[in-house]
């Protein structure tokens, strides 16, 4: 009986950290988040302008840093001018 106990101790421990993880995070879901190709220019002309970081970009438009990197680098989304 004792060994079940221990268990379900474990099990309830790793729910509440895991929960507890999911609430910390700093940074909203962005799976899923999709561009547009007005997105991309608005992306491309306000970095260039040097007003914007790609960071601030980033949380603006609800995707990653990197994706934000691709676009402005036109490694993705070459086809838009």
């Amino acid at each position: 009986m004792a060994g079940v106990g221990r268990k379900l101790s474990k099990i309830l421990k790793k729910l509440r950290t895991n929960r507890s993880r999911k609430q910390r995070s700093p940074r909203p879901s962005i799976s899923g988040r999709k561009l547009t190709y007005q997105d991309v220019r608005n992306i491309r002309s306000r970095y260039e302008s040097g007003f914007y970081t790609q960071a601030d970009l980033a949380r603006e438009f609800g995707v990653s840093a990197s994706t934000i990197n691709k676009v402005v680098h036109r490694e993705t989304w070459k086809q838009v001018k």
